[in-house]
């Protein structure tokens, strides 16, 4: 909602609904070599056999936004998931003990669904946190030179819970359009534990748009190439 001149507002409401969540343990399997025996402990929660889709978990939630452009300048803020109340549904899930047991003179296995209510907390512990936590982005963008737009960015999570991407970014990016129809970009971005640098380009003929991305993130503990591909067709 424009508020005035140069001024907007949002507010975008959504439902979650979680259609499956799986979790598992190692409690402690081991394998001897003298005697031969194979001793696997694994406990699961899972959706119960036969579930519908949806029924693992629900929850509303609620964004706010503005945007404010001066000038070569905009700046934008959001709060993300300011509200949020989903949870998954521990009563919807089936607990698999995962139990096995082999050696040179028998085996034993089981697997058979039970209520969760018999779940070792260590897996009904991590269901209950498996939530969704706010988050806070601020943007800026210069465009003070023709074909020319400048871009820096900072985000950050809150809270521990169900995780889409690093908790915390701060990054820069630029985009130059070699025409009105070709404009190509890069970034880098300092993110949790390491950073990440890429690019992309956009291929703009009338109604079609093509847009292809990658990107790469090293360190801590994270070693990965991404890579993304869109298509639009507007037709007015």
């Amino acid at each position: 909602t424009k508020v005035r001149e140069g001024v907007s507002v949002g507010v975008t409401g959504k439902y979650h609904i979680g259609h499956g969540i799986l979790v598992g343990r190692d409690l402690g399997s081991q394998a001897t070599a003298d005697p031969l025996a194979i001793d696997v402990d694994l406990p699961l929660l899972l959706p119960l056999e036969g579930a519908g889709i949806g029924d693992g978990g629900s929850g509303i939630g609620l964004d706010v936004g503005a945007r404010i452009e001066r000038g070569v300048w905009t700046f934008a803020a959001t709060a993300r998931n300011l509200v949020n109340t989903f949870s998954w549904d521990v009563d919807a899930l089936g607990y698999r003990p995962g139990t096995a047991l082999f050696n040179d003179t028998s085996s034993e296995v089981d697997f058979d669904e039970r209520s969760s209510a018999e779940a070792p907390a260590v897996l009904t512990e991590v269901v209950e946190g498996a939530t969704i936590g706010p988050e806070v982005a601020l943007g800026a963008t210069w465009q003070g030179i023709e074909r020319v737009k400048l871009t820096a960015n900072l985000q950050q999570r809150f809270g521990e819970g169900l995780a889409f991407g690093p908790a915390f970014s701060a990054g820069v990016g630029a985009e130059y359009a070699l025409a009105p129809w070709l404009p190509v970009r890069a970034h880098a971005v300092a993110i949790s534990g390491g950073v990440q640098v890429g690019g992309g380009a956009s291929l703009n003929l009338g109604p079609v748009g093509l847009t292809s991305a990658f990107g790469i993130r090293r360190g801590d503990d994270i070693d990965q190439v991404l890579g993304a591909f869109s298509f639009t067709l507007g037709i007015r």
